[in-house]
Order: C-alpha cells, then sequence, then structure tokens
C-alpha cells in the first residue's frame, strides 16, 4: 500500500517533525511511503528512514504545487494522501478535483480555527472558502485534539463519520539520544538559582510578552533565569520589553535551536504562555524529560495532554499573575514528573493508529 505524505519542507518545525515520524513509522510497518515536498530542502531531511522516497515538486510555494502535485499522483498512483497542515490539505483537495479515481484523502489539522483571525481578511475570505469546498471530500479528517475536532464539527467543515483525532507523534525511538546531546555553548546557566525555559517561534501565538511579564512577577519574590528558544518576528519587540522590565541580566533569547532538548533538560521548569493550541509538541517533549510543566489553559491541545492539570499546572490564558503564581508554585513544591503521561504519546503508538484507518479504508 502506497502512501503519499504531502508537505511544504523538511525545515525544523513541529509539523514536519510529525511528518518525518510519521513516514518513517509507516515505512517499518510495510507501507510504500513518498514524502511528498513542494520543495526538497532542510536540516530534517536526514532523518528520513532511507527506504522512504523523497520527491521533489520543486514548485517553491504551495499555490504553485496544485499541478505538479496532480501529475505526481497521476504517475505514482499511491493509495492515500496524507496532507500535513492546513496549506497542503487545500493543495492536495484542489489537485483531486477532477480526477477519475483520486487516492484515498486524508487531511490533518494541527490548528484552532481561530488562527485565521491573525491572518488578512483576503487570506481569511479564501482559506475559508476553500475549506468549506474541499474538506468535506476528505475521506478522514484527522486532528491532533479533541478539541480541534469538536471545532470542526460545530463549524460543519466535515462530518462525525469521517473526523478521527489521533495525538502527535512526539516520543520517537531516538528522543533519549537527543535529550542527551550536549547544552548549546552559549546557554548561560547558574545552577544556583532556578531555571525557566519556554521553546517556541517569537510571534503573538506563543505570547513570550505574557511570559516576560510573569517572569517579572516572579522574580520579585526570588531569583530566577529564562532562556527562551525560538526565532521569529517579535524579537525586537521582545528585546524592547526585556530592557522595559530590566530583565537583561536574566533573561536570554537564545534563538533558533536545532535540538532544544538538552536545555529543556537542565531547566527546573517549562513553561508554555500561547493564546492557542492545536495539541503541543513541546509540552509533551517536556514532560517526557520530566521537567515539571506550567502551560497556559489555551484551546486545544494542553488540557488534554495534561489531563485537566493531572500531569502539569494549568492557568487562565492572557493572566500574568496566574501565570506566575503557576510558575512559583511548582518552583516551591518541585511539580510532577509527567514521563508516564509522555508515553501516550509515542511515535510508535500513532503510527499505528494511522495504518490502522488507512488499512480500514482499504477495506
Amino acid at each position: 500500500m502506497k502512501c503519499a505524505i504531502l508537505l511544504s519542507n523538511l525545515k525544523l518545525g513541529g509539523a514536519e517533525r510529525v511528518a518525518v515520524n510519521l513516514a518513517n513509522g509507516l515505512q517499518e510497518r510495510g507501507f510504500g511511503v513518498d514524502l511528498v515536498l513542494v520543495e526538497a530542502v532542510g536540516e530534517l531531511r536526514r532523518e528520513v528512514h532511507p527506504d522512504v522516497r523523497i520527491v521533489d515538486l520543486s514548485a517553491g510555494r504551495g499555490r504553485s504545487a496544485v499541478r505538479p502535485f496532480a501529475r505526481y499522483m497521476r504517475v505514482s498512483k499511491p493509495f492515500v494522501v496524507l496532507s500535513i497542515t492546513f496549506e497542503m490539505n487545500l493543495v492536495a483537495g484542489l489537485a483531486m478535483l477532477g480526477m477519475r479515481r483520486p487516492p484515498k484523502l486524508f487531511m490533518t489539522v494541527h490548528n484552532p480555527l481561530r488562527r485565521f483571525a491573525e491572518t488578512s481578511a483576503a487570506y481569511r475570505l479564501l482559506a475559508m472558502g476553500l475549506s468549506r469546498l474541499l474538506y468535506p471530500r476528505a475521506d478522514r479528517v484527522i486532528t491532533v485534539s479533541l478539541g480541534v475536532a469538536e471545532e470542526l464539527l460545530a463549524r460543519k467543515w466535515t462530518s462525525a463519520a469521517r473526523i478521527a483525532t489521533i495525538y502527535n507523534p512526539v516520543i520517537s525511538r531516538d528522543f533519549a539520544r537527543l535529550a542527551n546531546a550536549a547544552v548549546p555553548a552559549n546557554l548561560r546557566h547558574d545552577p544556583s538559582i532556578p531555571a525557566i525555559v519556554n521553546v517556541g517561534r517569537l510571534v503573538p501565538q506563543k505570547n513570550q510578552a505574557l511570559l516576560l511579564d510573569a517572569f517579572k512577577l516572579v522574580t520579585e519574590q526570588l531569583p530566577a533565569q529564562l532562556w527562551i528558544v525560538g526565532e521569529g518576528p517579535l524579537r525586537p519587540e521582545l528585546e524592547q520589553r526585556i530592557d522595559r522590565l530590566h530583565l537583561g541580566e536574566s533573561v536570554q533569547l537564545l534563538g533558533h535551536i536545532s535540538n532544544p532538548l538538552p536545555v529543556v533538560r537542565a531547566a527546573d521548569l517549562f513553561v508554555q504562555s500561547s493564546t492557542h493550541e492545536g495539541f503541543g509538541n513541546v509540552l509533551v517533549e517536556a514532560m517526557g524529560l520530566g521537567t515539571p510543566v506550567v502551560s497556559t489553559d489555551c484551546p486545544f491541545g494542553p488540557r488534554e495532554i495534561l489531563e485537566g492539570g493531572r500531569w502539569g499546572k494549568l492557568v487562565p490564558p492572557a493572566d500574568a499573575q496566574a501565570l506566575a503564581d503557576g510558575m512559583l508554585r511548582v518552583l516551591g513544591n518541585g511539580g510532577i514528573d509527567a514521563r508516564e503521561r509522555a508515553q501516550d504519546f509515542t511515535a510508535d503508538r500513532a503510527t499505528g493508529q494511522y495504518a490502522a484507518l488507512m488499512r480500514l479504508s482499504a477495506g
């Protein structure tokens, strides 16, 4: 059974790592896997299983990939197409329009629909219109959390019979090896005071501004250090905020790090301050490392991952004082070791669920 996994590229990112884990796992389970890329670039290419075929559409961007992907399907005839990310869902759906015998289409949804509030009105109108046309044509719509599934059903983007929820394949077989690598040389670590870490792109969704405000309140109660791993367009604003809050000696913006696991392992607390999450891969990674976690109770992933707060502290979104109080509480009591819960989000488990759905579709 041939499976084509459609993805933009193999640059470092949560969805990209999910795609690689699925491609490798399905190949090992007896599927023939083509990893079809809009542009075959990115650091994760070296982590792809040697038997997975990489197909380069050389399209440059998603909107230019529709015709090349349609040609690929006519020639290679995959049984199922698994599209990763919203843009690739639209590319796959458009490429299949008019095909007499299209492959089975499994769309994956990684983010709440409210993310469109962060886009332009023109993009939002086009994306919503295409989605309402194409999503009902998918054989399966796979969401990464129950909250995302409920939102899609409420908006009537698909039917209950076609939707499924499969949590992301986060804890891979090389997780321990990656976690035990050396910490970056530029990390300043004072072991005498608590270290708090956040990992995420510097974009509004991740809301590191809220984290900085909360961290300022924490430092008024006890000495601490904050490491923020990630890069993005909000760096200048965050640097200004750090200066304004007089946190320059306590906060490090570490930039992009290809393997952040050693940094998370070295910290005393992981904090996720997002306004919304479809799932929360890095939250699971922190749990898998035994690092206690605090997260905003944002739509939708953290509450499901932490089972309502059983495995970590949940605090209201957009509330700096509540976030600071949660951080202080966990630092004071040592937090919860959630490594047991993290095993519910292994690559083997998720791949098995995807494989079962594909075989069921084959009859």
